[in-house]
Protein backbone atom coordinates (compact mmCIF):
# COMPACT_ATOMS: atom_id res chain seq x y z
CA UNK A 1 0.00 0.00 0.00
CA UNK A 2 1.11 3.54 -0.67
CA UNK A 3 2.10 5.80 2.20
CA UNK A 4 -0.52 8.21 3.48
CA UNK A 5 0.50 11.74 2.38
CA UNK A 6 -2.01 13.77 4.42
CA UNK A 7 -2.42 14.52 8.11
CA UNK A 8 -3.33 11.33 9.91
CA UNK A 9 -5.89 12.37 12.49
CA UNK A 10 -7.94 9.24 12.89
CA UNK A 11 -11.00 9.47 15.07
CA UNK A 12 -12.04 6.19 16.62
CA UNK A 13 -15.55 5.78 17.96
CA UNK A 14 -17.42 2.98 19.67
CA UNK A 15 -21.07 2.24 20.21
CA UNK A 16 -22.74 -0.68 21.94
CA UNK A 17 -25.25 -1.75 19.31
CA UNK A 18 -26.85 -4.57 21.27
CA UNK A 19 -26.73 -5.04 25.02
CA UNK A 20 -25.78 -8.43 26.38
CA UNK A 21 -28.63 -10.50 27.81
CA UNK A 22 -28.75 -13.89 29.49
CA UNK A 23 -29.74 -15.53 26.19
CA UNK A 24 -27.70 -13.57 23.65
CA UNK A 25 -24.30 -11.97 23.39
CA UNK A 26 -23.98 -8.21 23.02
CA UNK A 27 -22.25 -6.34 20.21
CA UNK A 28 -20.10 -3.25 19.95
CA UNK A 29 -19.37 -1.34 16.75
CA UNK A 30 -16.11 0.56 16.19
CA UNK A 31 -16.10 3.34 13.58
CA UNK A 32 -12.96 4.95 12.16
CA UNK A 33 -12.71 8.18 10.15
CA UNK A 34 -10.22 10.94 9.31
CA UNK A 35 -11.90 14.35 9.24
CA UNK A 36 -8.76 16.22 8.23
CA UNK A 37 -8.95 14.77 4.73
CA UNK A 38 -12.07 15.80 2.80
CA UNK A 39 -11.92 13.24 0.09
CA UNK A 40 -13.06 9.72 -0.52
CA UNK A 41 -10.29 7.66 -2.00
CA UNK A 42 -8.79 4.20 -1.99
CA UNK A 43 -5.83 5.71 -0.16
CA UNK A 44 -8.11 6.85 2.68
CA UNK A 45 -9.71 3.41 2.89
CA UNK A 46 -6.28 1.78 3.00
CA UNK A 47 -5.09 4.11 5.76
CA UNK A 48 -8.19 3.50 7.89
CA UNK A 49 -7.92 -0.25 7.29
CA UNK A 50 -4.35 -0.17 8.58
CA UNK A 51 -5.57 1.59 11.74
CA UNK A 52 -8.29 -1.02 12.29
CA UNK A 53 -5.80 -3.86 11.85
CA UNK A 54 -3.52 -2.23 14.46
CA UNK A 55 -6.35 -2.38 16.99
CA UNK A 56 -7.84 -5.69 15.81
CA UNK A 57 -5.01 -7.80 14.33
CA UNK A 58 -7.18 -10.90 13.90
CA UNK A 59 -10.00 -9.15 12.04
CA UNK A 60 -10.95 -10.46 8.61
CA UNK A 61 -11.08 -7.93 5.77
CA UNK A 62 -14.60 -9.22 5.05
CA UNK A 63 -15.68 -7.89 8.45
CA UNK A 64 -14.69 -4.28 7.74
CA UNK A 65 -17.53 -2.21 6.32
CA UNK A 66 -17.42 1.11 4.45
CA UNK A 67 -20.09 3.72 4.93
CA UNK A 68 -20.40 7.38 3.94
CA UNK A 69 -21.73 9.93 6.38
CA UNK A 70 -24.94 11.62 5.15
CA UNK A 71 -23.99 14.96 6.72
CA UNK A 72 -21.01 17.31 6.77
CA UNK A 73 -18.28 16.25 6.76
CA UNK A 74 -19.33 13.78 4.06
CA UNK A 75 -16.58 11.40 4.98
CA UNK A 76 -16.07 7.74 4.36
CA UNK A 77 -15.98 5.72 7.54
CA UNK A 78 -14.86 2.17 8.15
CA UNK A 79 -16.44 0.11 10.85
CA UNK A 80 -16.13 -3.28 12.41
CA UNK A 81 -18.57 -5.01 14.77
CA UNK A 82 -17.38 -7.36 17.51
CA UNK A 83 -19.03 -9.24 20.32
CA UNK A 84 -18.66 -7.71 23.76
CA UNK A 85 -16.77 -10.80 24.92
CA UNK A 86 -14.19 -10.35 22.11
CA UNK A 87 -13.47 -6.83 23.33
CA UNK A 88 -13.53 -7.34 27.09
CA UNK A 89 -9.74 -6.79 27.31
CA UNK A 90 -9.71 -3.87 24.85
CA UNK A 91 -8.84 -0.45 26.27
CA UNK A 92 -11.84 1.71 25.32
CA UNK A 93 -10.07 4.88 26.51
CA UNK A 94 -8.49 5.24 23.04
CA UNK A 95 -11.99 5.40 21.53
CA UNK A 96 -14.64 8.12 21.78
CA UNK A 97 -18.27 7.32 22.39
CA UNK A 98 -20.09 7.73 19.07
CA UNK A 99 -22.08 11.00 19.19
CA UNK A 100 -25.84 10.66 18.77
CA UNK A 101 -25.81 13.01 15.78
CA UNK A 102 -22.99 11.21 13.95
CA UNK A 103 -25.29 9.57 11.40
Amino acid sequence: MADWNYIKWVRKFYEVTKEETDDEEGYIQFTYCNWTYWGNSVSLVNMLTEEIVKDFPNISMDDIHIQKRPRVPYELTLSVTCTLSETKDLDLSKFEKLPKNFW
